[in-house]
């Protein structure tokens, strides 16, 4: 590894100089070779932004870091799967390392798609035409499939898969009928994640809300789950709703950090609650009481 690691400063520094260079993933030893995402130690992690992807292109293959990519088998092992993932975000954005590994994860299971690309199967950078809208019944079969996906990801939500369209038509309905309130993240004409507050109906109780929420991949890590719970949180005081609760499981840390941005705090921890594919899970219960942060 000394090969490599001798060539490391010059190569950020390299990287750091160059057109179109944005930021980069580093420690305050300045680059990332001490970070450890996976379980297995052995496997580093390196990240980076940059204004366009011919930038990118440039440093990578017409740079002097074209000498130790061509040399990078001397010092690492193969490993199954792809070892790069390329995606949009939008300016002014810094991805986090969570961001990174579920990228290439996404492009691992799926192939090259606009949620997570290679340099030889690109895809453009996206327009910007995302809203965020109150639910309506022509929402309900978009709305269906976004939980069912992140429902079969078995990472985020209780459910492990997605109920039928129509018993989401029906809940659609009863939000609409006043029983909570929803909104929709949409992407054109795609529903791309949404959030609802339900309504505790029992009498005494009717001033809490219990919040759910999930968003595809491709708009995580965007600034979108935050807008969207904020607004729906309004709505939701705006309908009387004055405590908002939700669960969430421990070891998505980065929807607990969201939450307690927005002035979320953690009333408890139910441990070992859910049990699926072999591992427990501990539901962390948050509420939020007093005004958004």
């Amino acid at each position: 590894m000394e090969g490599f690691r001798s060539q490391l400063d010059a190569i950020n520094a390299l990287a750091d100089r160059t057109p179109g260079f944005v930021w980069r993933l580093q420690t305050e030893e300045g680059n990332a070779t001490s970070i450890r995402p996976y379980a297995d130690d052995r496997m580093a992690i390196n990240m980076s932004v940059w204004e366009a992807m011919d930038a990118l292109q440039g440093y990578v293959y017409q740079s002097a870091h074209v000498g130790p990519l061509r040399d990078r088998k001397k010092w690492f092992e193969p490993i199954e799967g792809p070892i790069l993932a390329l995606w949009w975000i939008p300016a002014g954005m810094i991805p986090t390392i969570a961001d990174a590994v579920e990228r290439l994860q996404v492009l691992k299971e799926r192939g090259p798609s606009r949620d997570a690309f290679t340099f030889k199967a690109p895809f453009p950078a996206p327009e910007e035409n995302i809203r965020i809208v109150p639910t309506d019944e022509r929402f309900v079969e978009g709305f269906a499939a976004v939980l069912d996906f992140v429902a079969r990801e078995h990472r985020y939500i209780g459910f492990v898969e997605g109920p039928p369209v129509e018993g989401t038509r029906q809940f659609v309905k009863s939000i609409i009928a006043g029983a909570g309130v929803q909104m929709m993240v949409v992407d054109g004409d795609t529903v791309v994640g949404w959030c609802d507050i339900m309504r505790n109906p029992i009498e005494g109780f009717r001033h809490v809300g219990r919040l759910g929420m999930g968003l595809m991949p491709g708009y995580r890590g965007r600034g979108l789950g935050r807008r969207l719970a904020v607004e729906t949180i309004r709505a939701a005081r705006a309908a009387g709703m004055e405590r908002v609760e939700l669960e969430v499981f421990a070891t998505n840390e980065r929807a607990i950090a969201l939450y307690k941005s927005i002035g979320f705090v953690i009333e408890g921890v139910r441990q070992r609650s859910r049990k699926l594919d072999g591992d427990y899970d501990d539901n962390v219960c948050m509420a939020l009481l007093d005004q958004i942060a």
